[in-house]
């Protein structure tokens, strides 16, 4: 391996979860796989009960163990050794995927599995840089943010309907002026300058018996449009006989 290559191995050992060297061409996986939690480093070998040295195929075959079942066979896909000198010789220089595995602690772990691989000049071998990062508290992040997202979704649809209720609640269905039940919850808890001004619209009785119900409604409608002040908010106090406004 030239000075170049051995560089990046260990600039990328310094920084990954899981790492180790590979020879695609003679099978092996030199030396052993490491993994590192909360700064302790591990031997995963051992863990698997391999030795040093041990075959690049039979070590992926006893890490594919750790992988749930319907992760593994895309994982054994990715890692086949013909597969991965097949693509090599394509052009092919990096392969990155993700999958769901444990860490040396026993802990589920996303894994965003990563192989370098490039040809020694003096071999002819190919070799391979592996390295893993541990993807599991984005993974967690990403899906509590999609848990708030829907939550506030929620809150916003129910503020949402909590405006039509107050606004069916608050507002006369005939006149669109706010009613009483808005001036003795709402307007009576105001505080600071304030004045009060009532309209009564005299005989309004006689007018609604001579001429309907609906030309009353009307009149109603239309006196309440063009008494009312611009900058008052107004409060239809009464639907019976005398119409009653009053604004604050």
């Amino acid at each position: 391996m030239d000075l170049n290559n051995r560089f990046l191995e260990e600039a990328v050992f310094a920084i990954a979860d899981g790492y180790c060297s590979i020879n695609l061409t003679k099978n092996l996986i030199p030396g052993v796989m490491h993994q590192v939690v909360d700064g302790v480093n591990y031997d995963l070998n051992k863990q698997l009960g391999m030795p040093e040295n041990s075959s690049f195929t039979e070590i992926v075959a006893q890490w594919a163990l750790t992988i749930p079942e319907e992760g593994r066979k895309d994982f054994l896909d990715v890692l086949d050794r013909e597969s991965l000198l097949a693509r090599y010789r394509k052009g092919e220089r990096h392969i990155s995927f993700t999958y769901w595995t444990r860490t040396a602690t026993y802990e589920p772990m996303l894994a965003e599995d990563h192989l370098a691989m490039f040809e020694d000049e003096k071999t002819g071998d190919i070799l391979g840089v592996n390295y893993v990062l541990d993807r599991t508290e984005q993974y967690r992040l990403k899906q509590y943010k999609a848990q708030l997202e829907q939550k506030t979704q929620k809150l916003e649809a129910l503020l949402e309907v909590e405006k039509v209720y107050n606004t069916k609640l608050y507002l006369d269905a005939l006149t669109g002026a706010y009613n009483r039940r808005y001036y003795e919850e709402v307007v009576h808890d105001f505080t600071g300058p304030s004045g009060v001004a009532l309209m009564d619209l005299d005989d309004f009785k006689i007018y609604n018996d001579t001429y309907g119900h609906q030309a009353g409604d009307r009149a109603w409608k239309l006196r309440r449009k063009r008494s009312a002040p611009a900058s008052a908010r107004e409060i239809c106090l009464s639907a019976m006989a005398v119409m009653n406004f009053c604004w604050f």
